[in-house]
């Protein structure tokens, strides 16, 4: 039986019975929508927004532990990290911080855009189902023994994930890289017998456009106008665009944006004076065409009745 959500984001992390799972960016829990629980087969899934070249961390809490567990972080179908917790412990977060690419030197994961070729030598390489997905399996744990430290299977250096694939395979829009590599301190290293599976939890991630685009994640509302803008985000004017001041005989037309003084004339002024004030206008504004040498920035039209 599958139990789905609605595509609204979880507020909290992905929950079931006191299991807790998450993928952290600066500190942040990522939202995770759409999230779907699979009873027959114990199974969480949801989708998460990535962003390139974003370090993140995945973590698994169990809230009530009555039994040694163990988590296992896979990326990309690549098992990263196991990790076990006994149930006397006082540890009950199980986090997955990077690769271990030496026994005191670790690789962060970063959200990295999908490297795409053409060259058809890569083309029968093949591509993870897994590819863009976060996993975590949860399992009792039976016993552990002490055993030496060990890359994990095909990460021998920062660049392993680097893989590039071709463009027919119409892969997903990032995968799981790994950053600059970092000192961290030694810690001791076990081979596990698991027992009972008890949760697998996928984090499908995608870029947030992507998301939104397939109703994953809703669109934001544009509420920004156009006065909201800066200045620098407007848009300027072209030649034909600049200001047309108009000046004409005829009594209710303006310059500019202000009201000629002369149109504003009670009607009990003398017509003689207003006719003989016009003519002035109109001729100073002639002498202005005449001499102005530069007529590029305004463009003034004379009217005449």
């Amino acid at each position: 039986m599958l139990y789905c959500s609605s595509s609204q984001p979880v507020t909290t992390m992905v929950l079931h019975n006191g299991i807790s799972a998450r993928v952290i960016v600066d500190n942040t829990d990522l939202p995770e929508y759409d999230t779907e629980y699979d009873a027959g087969t114990n199974k969480i899934s949801c989708w998460i927004p990535s962003e390139s070249g974003k370090a993140f961390q995945v973590e698994l809490t169990h809230h009530t532990q009555e039994y040694d567990t163990a988590a296992f972080f896979y990326v990309d179908g690549i098992g990263i990290m196991g990790i076990f917790n006994k149930k006397d412990s006082n540890i009950s977060n199980l986090k997955c911080t990077g690769v271990r690419v030496a026994q005191t030197s670790e690789c962060p994961l970063l959200f990295s855009p999908t490297n795409l070729t053409d060259n058809d030598e890569v083309l029968d390489k093949t591509v993870s189902k897994e590819m863009g997905e976060i996993r975590v399996e949860y399992h009792r744990l039976e016993s552990t023994d002490p055993h030496e430290f060990e890359v994990a299977p095909g990460i021998e250096d920062a660049s392993a994930l680097e893989m590039a694939i071709h463009e027919k395979k119409k892969p997903v829009a990032h995968h799981a890289g790994l950053g600059e590599k970092k000192d961290v301190p030694s810690a001791q290293h076990y081979s596990a017998n698991v027992g009972d599976h008890i949760l697998t939890v996928v984090f499908r991630y995608r870029p947030i456009s992507y998301l939104q685009a397939n109703g994953i994640v809703p669109r934001p509302t544009s509420t920004q106008s156009s006065s909201d803008l800066p200045t620098s985000s407007r848009k300027r004017k072209s030649p034909d665009e600049l200001e047309v001041i108009e000046i004409s005989d005829t009594e209710d037309e303006d310059i500019g944006s202000t009201q000629d003084p002369i149109d504003d004339m009670e009607d009990e002024e003398d017509d003689e004076e207003i006719h003989q004030a016009k003519i002035a206008r109109m001729e100073v504004s002639l002498v202005y065409l005449v001499h102005r040498s530069t007529p590029k920035l305004i463009t003034l039209r004379l009217t005449l009745e």
